[in-house]
């Protein structure tokens, strides 16, 4: 069994379009790049949201603590 975490990465641009482009994301700094969780490009702009990772098309898995 594959498990995926509810914090997911976000791009800069989904962020505009599925979050809130009013307000300013909270990022955490010197991320590593990972895959957008719902276009699926590279991205290390330190933005994760909380999300059922059944519904996004690109879930990251779980990282070992």
């Amino acid at each position: 069994m594959t498990d995926y975490g509810y914090v997911q990465p976000l791009c800069d641009e989904n962020w505009l379009v599925w979050a809130d482009p009013y307000r300013e994301p909270v990022r955490v700094l010197h991320s590593p790049t990972e895959v957008c969780c719902l276009c699926g490009q590279p991205t290390d702009s330190g933005i994760y949201v909380r999300v059922n990772p059944d519904v996004v098309p690109f879930s990251t898995l779980l990282h070992d603590p």
